[in-house]
């Protein structure tokens, strides 16, 4: 247990266990735990309930090490905000904050990354250009809300005392740097760790875990049947030869073994999966390709999210057509059709472009906004 990471890795049944083979009580753990993830402390020297000869045996032991160091952080025009980490091998990891809107400005939804770059090579993803680093262990994922916390402690501390800090992110999605399900071992114990009631306590139903379709996820998740988190499927195209040219993986994991794989998962009852559609102007935003995803998707527990392209750094293509953004009446009347066929149906608001932390930007550059100040500071 030498390297930064595991500390945090280590669920309340492990560090008990390794309490108890220290010859310390096994409560021992559960302190520990609080420490590291409720209250999000910096050092050993921090735990005053515990001794300070225990402290000083624990650093031997197991040093402490926080696995991710924050390198930047960046506010968009529009509220949000990246946070750019990295590792203690020096690797780029970015996570969002994305404050609600009106009378829920200060419900954070945070986006938190699973990997270090990606390896599925979607041509309209920036995180694409970067290839695989590695994936992230579960203490690395966890840690990015700990980073989270800090940043709105440092900047909305003060006008936030009343509510307990556990409660001023309430939502937390996996889907920033990264295919989930690539990495899903250390997924499920980064969600088990965010939601142990002796650390952060968050609710699993406030949890969201994004795919781009990677199908034998699905039978690992459903394998977990305490965990009742919400599941988001990115489609893009209802055709498979769009969506190939689109998403690499749909050559390994074709549209009719993903739909299958939605058919057969085992949701709870109200539940419903999220279809992730992201609008290209000219290549899947026809009312034929808005047929063909109401015929794909018939009978089956989902909502539909369309979301605007975000044009990154560098002009993007599939096959030999440009990508460039849908306009806003076009994805209107999408929408329209398909709540005309029985579908639930948003349009998501991009957040962050200025700071290139929209949907697909994450790629460890940040541009930063002339905005002044941190979202929350003013009355």
């Amino acid at each position: 247990m030498d390297s930064a990471p595991e500390l945090f890795s280590l669920t309340p049944v492990e560090l008990r266990d390794f309490f108890f083979d220290l010859g310390e009580p096994p409560f021992r753990g559960d302190q520990l735990f609080r420490w590291l993830h409720k209250v999000g402390a910096s050092s050993y020297d921090e735990m005053t309930d515990m001794s300070r000869v225990l402290r000083t045996s624990l650093e031997e032991r197991l040093p402490f090490a926080t696995p991710l160091t924050l390198v930047e952080e960046a506010v968009s025009r529009d509220g949000s905000v990246k946070l750019a980490s990295q590792t203690v091998d020096g690797l780029p990891v970015e996570s969002v904050l994305i404050p609600g809107t009106g009378l829920d400005r200060r419900n954070y939804t945070l986006c938190v990354s699973t990997q270090s770059g990606c390896s599925l090579g979607c041509t309209f993803c920036e995180t694409a250009t970067m290839g695989f680093l590695k994936n992230l262990s579960a203490g690395e994922i966890a840690y990015q809300v700990t980073l989270a916390l800090h940043t709105l402690q440092k900047h909305l501390g003060e006008k936030w005392n009343e509510l307990p800090r556990e409660q001023w992110i309430t939502n937390i999605v996996y889907m920033g740097m990264g295919e989930p399900f690539l990495n899903l071992d250390n997924v499920i114990r980064s969600i088990r760790i965010l939601t142990d009631a002796k650390g952060l306590n968050f609710s699993q139903r406030r949890i969201t875990v994004s795919t781009a379709g990677v199908v034998a996820g699905f039978a690992r998740l459903a394998a977990e049947p305490d965990l009742h988190i919400n599941l988001a499927v990115s489609l893009n195209s209802p055709v498979e030869e769009v969506r190939r040219e689109l998403m690499p993986i749909s050559r390994r994991h074709p549209i009719s073994e993903l739909v299958a794989a939605l058919r057969d998962f085992p949701l709870p009852k109200r539940q419903r999966i999220t279809i992730e559609y992201i609008m290209f102007d000219g290549i899947n935003d026809t009312m034929e390709d808005a047929g063909k995803l109401a015929a794909l998707l018939r009978g089956l527990s989902v909502k539909i999210n369309l979301i605007p392209y975000n044009v990154g750094s560098v002009p993007k293509q599939a096959g030999r057509r440009a990508l460039l953004p849908t306009p806003r009446d076009t994805i209107d009347r999408f929408a329209e059709y398909l709540r005309g066929k029985g579908f639930a149906v948003t349009v998501r608001a991009s957040a962050g472009q200025d700071i290139a932390a929209a949907c697909g930007q994450l790629a460890r550059k940040t541009r930063r906004s002339e905005k002044d100040g941190f979202p929350g500071d003013t009355e």
